[in-house]
């Protein structure tokens, strides 16, 4: 009983910490954090120490910076922009396949913690449903123009080789 009061203070301390802290987002962050994060994902910039170093210096706030924190300002900075749109375009070919709407278990764990975070919206999570949908009725729908099938797939599965490629490209950054 004891042991779980004193987890229950450590998780409500540490969200304390971080909830009074400025919000985060890729939006709202420093022009600098902006510009690392755009340039690693287009290749314009090699990550060295140097570089990281001034990246986790923009968030000193947050000290001391716990791998905790580090994960949570990952959420907050690329969670929505690249691993969740990752996430959905996997299950969207899977959805193409199956002719149905389809989420993982990965999604779904990943929007749970995005939601936890405040980080999307019930909205936003509608939306990405409803596109979902919206693609798979037009590949049924244009079934006998197989192009627009072969096109859809195609273009899905581009937006997933680019978002992992982003991904790995960021990975380093948050290590």
């Amino acid at each position: 009983m004891i042991r779980i009061f004193s987890i229950a203070i450590v998780v409500c301390l540490s969200t304390l910490l971080l909830a009074n802290t400025p919000p985060l987002s890729l939006e709202t962050s420093t022009p600098f954090v902006q510009s690392v994060i755009i340039y690693l994902t287009t290749d314009k910039l090699t990550l060295t120490d140097e570089v990281k170093a001034e990246f986790w210096r923009e968030f000193a706030y947050l000290k001391p910076l716990t791998p905790e924190k580090k994960e949570r300002v990952m959420h907050h900075l690329i969670g929505k922009e690249f691993i969740l749109t990752s996430y959905f375009y996997k299950d969207t070919l899977t959805a193409l396949y199956l002719e149905r709407p389809f989420k993982s278990e990965q999604r779904q764990r990943y929007e749970n913690t995005l939601e936890q975070y405040g980080i999307i919206t019930e909205k936003e999570l509608r939306e990405y449903e409803v596109l979902q949908r919206n693609i798979i009725k037009m590949k049924i729908q244009e079934f006998e123009k197989k192009e627009t099938y072969k096109t859809t797939r195609e273009n899905l599965e581009k937006l997933m080789s680019l978002s992992h490629s982003k991904m790995r490209a960021l990975e380093p950054l948050f290590k």
